[in-house]
């Protein structure tokens, strides 16, 4: 499970799902991850899809970030994120957003 963490392929969240099932049903924490559709997502054409998604959906948090509201950055990151259920690459998702800002 520690190596799923270092290499980045579970979010903590996901991780914590995982490490719950483990306790009660050992097993391959790996195979496990695959199974339960907890790998983190890295695909950035999938990624940057979801965002223009949230972007295209919260105008108002677009237009206030223009107007110098940093903190509408915070908010469609973290709607992203839920798009994506947890498994989106925080970096990734960051980078695109401001990209596409």
């Amino acid at each position: 499970l520690l190596h799923l963490i270092g290499k980045k392929d579970l979010t903590e969240k996901a991780a914590e799902v995982l490490f719950r099932d483990m306790v009660t049903n050992p097993r391959d924490p790996e195979e496990m991850m695959k199974t339960k559709g907890l790998g983190r997502i890295h695909d950035q054409r999938e990624i940057e899809k979801l965002v223009k998604e949230v972007i295209g959906e919260n105008g108002q948090a677009v237009i206030d970030y223009s107007a110098g509201k940093k903190e509408s950055l915070n908010f469609l990151f973290g709607q992203a994120m839920r798009k994506t259920n947890g498994r989106g690459d925080p970096e990734i998702i960051r980078k695109i957003l401001k990209k596409l800002l």
